[in-house]
């Protein structure tokens, strides 16, 4: 995507090149983009108040839980097993 005249002269004026963009492909039904997507290999799960927390290589990811939830262990797959606190 071209960038406009005026963010042309800044980048020029700062002495810094242009950011770049690559396209991610075309997004169709024959070729979906999510077909691209790397996983993420998620480790290392914890459980800090409300949010669910686990290490990756891209770094740190996060999901918040709804307060009556929470991590009792992991699976044999290494995902967190979710229990309802009110549910027996």
């Amino acid at each position: 995507m071209p960038i406009s005249e005026k963010d042309q002269k800044f980048y020029d004026r700062v002495g810094i090149p242009v950011p770049s963009s690559d396209a991610h492909g075309e997004d169709s039904w024959e070729h979906p983009v999510s077909e691209n997507l790397k996983p993420v290999n998620p480790s290392n799960w914890h459980q800090d108040g409300n949010k669910l927390i686990c290490d990756t290589e891209y770094g740190p990811l996060v999901q918040l839980l709804p307060t009556d939830t929470i991590m009792v262990g992991t699976d044999d797959k290494g995902l967190p097993i979710l229990k309802n606190i009110y549910k027996n």
